[in-house]
C-alpha cells in the first residue's frame, strides 16, 4: 500500500479524488471545522457521531438507506474522516455497498494515522464483541494532514501512543527507543517540533505498512499487529468505558505479564514496558484477573477452532506468535474449586456463590439425613452444575449408593469414579452420569508409603489409556511426593500430555504432601481441568492442600 500521504498542503488532498468523479463524505461531527478547512466544498458531506458505538449493523443501514435515496452508484468516491471507529466505519461501507465502491481515508487521530486506517481491515461490531462483521480491502489512499492532531483531546493522543508503543514493542527496538527518548518527555502537543511529529507518525506507518505488505489477509506475520489486542478487546467488552487505547494498553501489560509466566520475556524488559505505558500518560494496571477476561478472549475473533492466537514478546522489538489450546483457557476460567468435607456445611452457600465448583467428598461430610438431603437440595438449587461428587469406593464395590444416586439427580456437573473401581461400579455409575448430563472423571490416588516413592511413566500412560479407554470426560491422578524433583517429574509428564492431540488438556495431576501448593499454582497456570483446593487452611481433604485464598494470591 503505497499511497499513503503525510501533509501540510490540503491541496493535495483535492487532487486524490479522480477528475469529474462524485464524492460523498462520512466525517466525525467532531472534526467540522476541519471538514470545511480542507476539504472540496464541492463534495456531499453526512455527519456521524464518531466513536465505539458508531460500529453497529443499524448505524450501517441508516447510511445505506441515505446512499440509496441520494442514489449514489459505485461510480461515486467515499472519504472517511475522522478517528479510527469512522475510518473503520466507512470502510466497511465503502466495501459492501453495492458490492464495492472506491474510498479513501483522511484519518483525524494519532490512533487513525498511525494505525486504524492503514492495512485495510474495516468492520463493525456484534453487540459487546469487538470487529466480528468486516473484511479486508485496501482504501485507495489515506490523507494525513498533522494539523488536526492540534486540536485532539489530550487523552484521544495518549491513545494514539499506545498503538505507537505496540510497533516498537513487536518490530524496532530503536522507534520504541526514540519514543522513551523524544517524545515521552514532551507532555503537551505545543512541545512538538514538526520533525518529531513527522517522525512519530510516519516511522510508526512504516512498520506497519511493512508487515501489512508481507501478509494482507493475517495468515502469518500480520497477527504481531495484534500485540496487546487480545486481552485488550476482552477488556473493552468487560469495561465498555475504556478507549480502544486504553484497551491496548492495559492488553500490552497483561501480554506482557503473560510473556514472563512462558518464560520467554524478562523482567527488565517487562519494566520498561510499562515505563513507557505509563510515560505516555495510560493506566497499564489490569481492572480485574485473567480468569474475568476469558469468557470475552473465548469470543475474540483471533480464535481459531481449537487454537486461540496470542502475540507475546521475546524482547522489546521482538514478537512470538503462540497459539493457545481453546481448552486450557477454558479450564483456567474454571478453577480452582472447593473440596468441602467434615465441616461441609460451614460456609456452603458462600462457595457455591464464590467458586467455580465445589467438590463434595461423600465419604467426608458423614450420614445425611433425608431432612438434611433435602435441605443441602434447597441450598444447591440453581448451582447443581456446580458440584462434584466423590465418594471413594473399595474395588469389591458394584452398588451405587442411594444418596450418591440421589445427588446425581439433582443435575451435578460431574461425578469422580476411582480408576480401580470395579467394573460393574464403574459401568453402573456412568451410565446414571451419562442419563443425568454429568461428565465423568476417573481418578486415583497414590498415597504416602514407606518407600517414598511414586508411580513412573509406565503406570501413569497405563492409567489414561486405562481411563479414557472406559468412558471418561477427565482424569485426575493425586500423589504424595517427597522432594520437588519428584513433583516437577509429574508436571511435566502431565504437561506434554494435555498437548497432546486427542487428550486436549483432560488430565490433573494433583501433588499432596509439602509441595501442594507450588504445584497447584503451576497447574492452574497450565490449565489443568481440575484444581482442588480447600475451604480454609484447617479444612483440608487432601495432605497439603493449599486454600482457596493462597491459590487465587
Amino acid at each position: 500500500m503505497n499511497n499513503v500521504i503525510v501533509s501540510t498542503d490540503p491541496g493535495q488532498l483535492r487532487q486524490m479524488v479522480p477528475a469529474g468523479t462524485k464524492v460523498v463524505l462520512l466525517y466525525d461531527r467532531n472534526v467540522s471545522v476541519w471538514m470545511e478547512q480542507i476539504t472540496d466544498p464541492s463534495w456531499i458531506t453526512i455527519p456521524l457521531d464518531g466513536g465505539e458505538g458508531l460500529k453497529q449493523w443499524k448505524y450501517v443501514q441508516q447510511v445505506t438507506d441515505r446512499f440509496i435515496e441520494m442514489q449514489i452508484d459505485r461510480s461515486w468516491f467515499l472519504i472517511g474522516m475522522g478517528g479510527g471507529t469512522v475510518c473503520d466505519f466507512a470502510g466497511f461501507i465503502g466495501s459492501v455497498y453495492m458490492r464495492g465502491m472506491m474510498f479513501g481515508f483522511i484519518p483525524t487521530t494519532l490512533l487513525a494515522q498511525v494505525d486504524a486506517a492503514l492495512g485495510g481491515k474495516n468492520g463493525i461490531h456484534a453487540g459487546p464483541y469487538k470487529n466480528m462483521i468486516g473484511c479486508t480491502v485496501l482504501p485507495g489512499w489515506v490523507f494525513c494532514y498533522p494539523a488536526v492532531l492540534s486540536t485532539l483531546p489530550a487523552g484521544e493522543f495518549r491513545c494514539g501512543l499506545a498503538e505507537c508503543i505496540k510497533h516498537g514493542a513487536i518490530a524496532s527496538e530503536s522507534y520504541f527507543r526514540f519514543l522513551e527518548e523524544e517524545v515521552f518527555p514532551l507532555k503537551e502537543f505545543k512541545d512538538y517540533s514538526p520533525e518529531i511529529l513527522h517522525r512519530l507518525i510516519t516511522d510508526s506507518q512504516e512498520i506497519k505498512l511493512g508487515i501489512v505488505e508481507q501478509d494482507l489477509y493475517e495468515k502469518g506475520v500480520r497477527r504481531a499487529l495484534n500485540f496487546g489486542h487480545t486481552f485488550g478487546h476482552a477488556l473493552a467488552a468487560r469495561y465498555p468505558e475504556l478507549s480502544h487505547g486504553e484497551a491496548v494498553a492495559k492488553g500490552m501489560a497483561a501480554a506482557t505479564f503473560y510473556s514472563v509466566q512462558k518464560g520467554l520475556l524478562s523482567q527488565e524488559s517487562v519494566k520498561r514496558l510499562l515505563r513507557a505505558i505509563d510515560s505516555a500518560g495510560l493506566d497499564p494496571e489490569l481492572p480485574c484477573t485473567q480468569s474475568d477476561l476469558i469468557t470475552y478472549m473465548l469470543h475474540d475473533k483471533k480464535k481459531q477452532g481449537k487454537t486461540l492466537g496470542l502475540v507475546l514478546l521475546r524482547d522489546i522489538g521482538e514478537y512470538v506468535l503462540f497459539n493457545e489450546p481453546v481448552e486450557k483457557w477454558k479450564n483456567t476460567l474454571r478453577n480452582p474449586g472447593v473440596s468441602l468435607g467434615a465441616q461441609w456445611e460451614k460456609n456452603l452457600s458462600l462457595w457455591l456463590e464464590k467458586a467455580p465448583w465445589v467438590e463434595f467428598r461423600l465419604d467426608l461430610m458423614g450420614d445425611i439425613s433425608q431432612v438434611g438431603m433435602v435441605a443441602l437440595r434447597m441450598q444447591c438449587m440453581g448451582k447443581e452444575k456446580k458440584i462434584l461428587l466423590t465418594l471413594p469406593v473399595n474395588p469389591e464395590c458394584t452398588e451405587v449408593p442411594d444418596s450418591l444416586r440421589e445427588m446425581i439427580s439433582w443435575g451435578a456437573g460431574w461425578v469422580d469414579i476411582p480408576v480401580k473401581a470395579s467394573p460393574a461400579y464403574k459401568e453402573s455409575l456412568s451410565s446414571l452420569a451419562r442419563e443425568n448430563e454429568a461428565g465423568i472423571i476417573q481418578s486415583v490416588h497414590f498415597w504416602e508409603n514407606p518407600s517414598r516413592e511414586i508411580p513412573g511413566e509406565a503406570t501413569l500412560n497405563e492409567l489414561v489409556r486405562e481411563a479414557f479407554s472406559t468412558g471418561a470426560d477427565y482424569l485426575k491422578i493425586a500423589v504424595y511426593t517427597y522432594s520437588v524433583q519428584q513433583s516437577d517429574k509429574l508436571l511435566a509428564w502431565c504437561d506434554e500430555q494435555n498437548a497432546r492431540e486427542g487428550v486436549d488438556y483432560r488430565i490433573t495431576v494433583m501433588i499432596m504432601g509439602e509441595d501442594a501448593l507450588r504445584t497447584r499454582k503451576h497447574a492452574l497456570s497450565q490449565g489443568y481441568p481440575f484444581v482442588y483446593a480447600a475451604s480454609g487452611p484447617q479444612n483440608t481433604t487432601a495432605p497439603g492442600q493449599p486454600s482457596f485464598e493462597a491459590l487465587m494470591m
